[in-house]
Formats: structure tokens, sequence, C-alpha cells
């Protein structure tokens, strides 16, 4: 039987797998959609995710984490968390239906009275399936899970592309969205329904010690949710639909390897956290590798983006996209700064620390909004993304000294560095890229040349800076054996 540490081994290299996959789809669907669709058809849908992505911090009662940390939980509380998973699914699409014209009026955009019920149905529909995910991650089944994400994905970006060319505007993205929420749904069931099925049983008692915990977490979860999606709330109600249409567009792009990397070597590391929660200086140890994978992820596609952002999306996505071009370059620091700062998150829902989170993400929100407004009122999206980097700047110092070192202990030197050593090489092999940019070309081969020179440049600086790290994470994406020590995870089961 495989150990905790091959099991974490084998859920990166299938969590990296996956990531490439679901991204370059994901890239070439916005490539298609780009050149179908207007930027007020992305900024009315992202109107539409700012409320579905706020509801979605209720959407399992914060429980989904109680499943993975405990490792005691019975078949009859599982049974009652499933139906309750549906409840609480349902609730959300009747009242996303309901404020649907609160949001109307907010926005002023009529359209999204439809938009957001027929969107929210995705709540109902992965309800059905949902605890599978968290019991498939519980066991570790990330080559599963991965699998499963890639076929969802495919079939939504095949959906929304034959939509748009079909002209059904932004109906293109909630039909798409519908879709991937169907078929993961689908996979899922399939899968965990034979070994997990629910009884035909609930009761509130079977629920006891988990609420609590549960309902931190969703008020975390929501906060995390209005924290992160204040500017597009903002942007859209004191800018407009195409404003946000060009804002959204640039966050995607940069925030797109964030997205996939963080949540999913996140979900991979958590469950193995959860086994480290009492011996510090292991769970120290792996927090700080897990930093340091992260940002030599992270660095290279984020910064890279920046560099090639004036050449990429004018000639990928077309010129109309051009007023994005800026916008990407100055976020690309915030999204990197805030990858380095999620990750702590995991630490604290390991050591049954929701309550924790809920307040450091209560006290983010009362800082980024009026920051956030100011910003958009004196500058527009630029004021707003300028605005955005300074505040992760402030929230990455306080990070380590109110999160990290009361609960895995002092680790500021080797904190820093382990942030701070892969992303000079990120940031040196950015600069040349961007005078790559600068030199005049404006073809796709100099495009497909700027990425290859980027990443053979940067492969070559790690190599010769850290090259135990480089052969480290080589096998563990690729090689065919375990890491020697990693996660600071023993061979025991």
């Amino acid at each position: 039987m495989l150990s905790v540490k091959e099991f974490a081994v084998s859920g990166v290299k299938w969590t990296t797998m996956s990531t490439v996959l679901m991204s370059a789809m994901e890239f070439i669907t916005l490539t298609i959609l780009a050149r179908l669709l207007t930027p007020v058809d992305f900024g009315l849908m992202a109107m539409t995710m700012v409320v579905l992505g706020f509801a979605a911090g209720y959407a399992d009662m914060g429980l989904s984490a109680v499943i993975v940390q405990r490792q005691d939980v019975s078949r009859s509380q599982l049974s009652s968390l499933y139906w309750l998973n549906l409840i609480v699914g349902t609730v959300i699409f009747v009242l996303i239906w309901a404020v649907s014209p609160l949001a109307v009026a907010f926005f002023h955009e009529p359209l999204l009275y439809w938009l957001m019920p027929v969107s929210a149905l995705s709540f109902v529909i992965m309800s059905i399936g949902q605890q599978f995910s968290y019991l498939l991650e519980k066991d570790l089944r990330f080559d599963l899970l991965a699998k499963q994400e890639i076929c969802a994905c495919f079939s939504g970006n095949i959906v929304a592309i034959v939509c748009a060319f079909c002209g059904h505007g932004v109906w293109s993205l909630v039909w798409g969205h519908l879709a991937k929420a169907g078929m993961i749904t689908v996979l899922l069931v399939w899968s965990g329904w034979s070994q997990w099925a629910p009884m035909f049983h609930f009761k509130w008692r079977d629920l006891s010690g988990y609420l609590s915990f549960g309902l931190y977490q969703m008020g975390e979860r929501s906060i995390f949710n209005f924290n992160s999606r204040i500017d597009q709330i903002l942007i859209g109600k004191l800018l407009g639909a195409q404003e946000l249409g060009y804002y959204n567009f640039a966050v995607n792009q940069i925030l797109l390897p964030l997205y996939r990397i963080n949540p999913l070597l996140s979900r991979i590391i958590f469950p193995v956290f959860a086994r480290l929660q009492h011996d510090i200086p292991d769970l120290r140890q792996s927090y700080l590798k897990l930093m340091k994978l992260l940002s030599a992820l992270n660095a290279p596609l984020l910064f890279g983006l920046g560099a090639m952002a004036p050449l990429l999306i004018p000639l990928t996505f077309g010129v109309q996209w051009t007023p994005a071009v800026l916008l990407v370059q100055i976020l690309v620091f915030s999204s990197f700064i805030r990858s380095t700062v999620e990750p702590i998150g995991s630490i604290l829902l390991a050591k049954g620390r929701a309550d924790i989170s809920f307040r450091w993400n209560l006290a983010q929100a009362f800082i980024t909004t009026p920051l956030i407004f100011i910003g958009a009122k004196l500058y527009g999206t630029l004021g707003v993304a300028v605005a955005l980097v300074l505040l992760t700047i402030s929230y990455a110092m306080a990070n380590y000294i109110f999160l990290v070192r009361p609960f895995i202990g002092p680790c500021g030197k080797p904190y820093a560095f382990s942030i701070l050593k892969v992303t000079a090489l990120a940031v040196i092999m950015a600069s040349i890229v961007l005078l790559m940019s600068l030199a005049g070309g404006h073809s796709v081969i100099w495009l497909i040349g700027e990425a290859c020179v980027g990443m053979l440049i940067y492969l070559l600086l790690l190599r010769t800076v850290d090259q135990a790290f480089f052969f480290e994470v080589k096998e563990m994406l690729i090689g065919g054996g375990g890491i020697r020590q990693e996660y600071g995870v023993d061979s025991a089961q």
C-alpha cells in the first residue's frame, strides 16, 4: 500500500498534468471566445459570477474541510452532511433568483435578472456529487479527481464555443458553466456512489461538533470571496460592464496559474497537513517546501505573462483587448504575492482553526474596500490595480507576523528565502523576454520564441543556482519514484 508521502507525490504529478491540460484548454477557449464575444458580454458574466462566487462560500455550509480534516466521520454523519449539502444548494439557487432584481438595480443591467438564476442552477447540480469529491480527496485519489476535472473542463469549453459560434452572446458562457457543472457531477456520482452512497437519513445530532467549525469556515470563505471580488463589484458599479469586461479579462489571464496551481496543490497538501497537525517541526518543513514549490511554479508563469502581454494580448485575442495589457502587467505583482500568502489557510484548517481565517479575512475586508473604492473613483481600473498591489504587499508582511510565526514557529529567513530566490530568477527571465518584446517582433512565431526562450532561461538559471531543488521538482513532476523526505512525511501509513 502506498505511503502518505507516495500518495502526495502521485497527487502532485496528476495535479500538474491536469493543471497544464486545463490551462491549455481554457487558454484556447478564451482565445476563441474573445473574438466571438464582446467586452460587455464578459463584463455581464463577471457581474453574475461576483454574486455566484459570494454564494459559493455557503454551498456546503463550510463542512467540506471537516470531512477531510477529521478521521472518524461515520456513515450516518456523512449521510446527514450529504442531504444538508443538497438542501443548501437548492436554497442558494432560490435565494439568488430572489435577489436578482437587487443586482439589476445595483449594476443597472436588466439582463442579470435571468443570467443570475440560470447560472445558479449549478449549485443544485453540483450539490448532488460534491461530497464524493471531498471523500476522494480525503483518500488522496487525486489521479481520479484530475481525470474528472479535465473531462468536465473540456465539456464546458466545447459547449461555450459552440454556443458562441451560434450567436448566443453572453449566454454561451452560462451554458458552458452549467455543462461543466453537470459533467463533473455525473463523474463524481459514478465514481463515488458505490462506495459512499448516502442513506436516506438526516439527523441534526449527527452534525453536532461539525457546525461550529463549518460556520467559521463558511464565514471565512464568504469574506474571502468578498475580498477577492470587491474590485469587480466596485468597477461594475462605478465604471460599467465594458470596463469590468476589460478588467475581468486581465484578472482571468493573470490569475489562471494562481487559481489552477494554488488550490490544487493546497488540496493535495491539506490532508498531509492534517496528519501532521501536532508535529510542528515537520509541519513547518512541509509548509516551507510548499511555499518554495508554489513560488517556483507561479513566478515564471506570472512574470513571463506580464513580459509577453504587449504582444500576446492583441495578437492572440484581438486588438479590442489592448486596454487590458497594462492591467495585466500591474496585476501580475499582486497575483504572485497573493499566491505566497494563501497557503497558510491550509495550515489553519489542518489545525481546526477556521475561526482565525474568518477573523483574518474580516479584518482585510475593512481595509480593502475603502482603498479599492478610492482607486476606482480617482483612476478607474488602473487605480484599482495599483491599490491591489499595495494591499497585497502589506498583507504578505502581516501574514508572516500574525499567522505563520504563531502557528508553525519562527522561520523568517527560510520563509523569505523560499520565495525570493526563485522570484529573482523569474524576474531575470522576464526582463530578457520583455527586451525581446521591445525588439519589435509582431508574429506568432516571435511570440512562441519568447515563450520558449523564457522557459529555457528560467530552467537553466534554476538548475545552476539550486540544482538539488531543480532535480527534486523534476522527479516529483515527471519522475517515476518517490521524493526523499517530500513534505516531511515519513513512510508510515
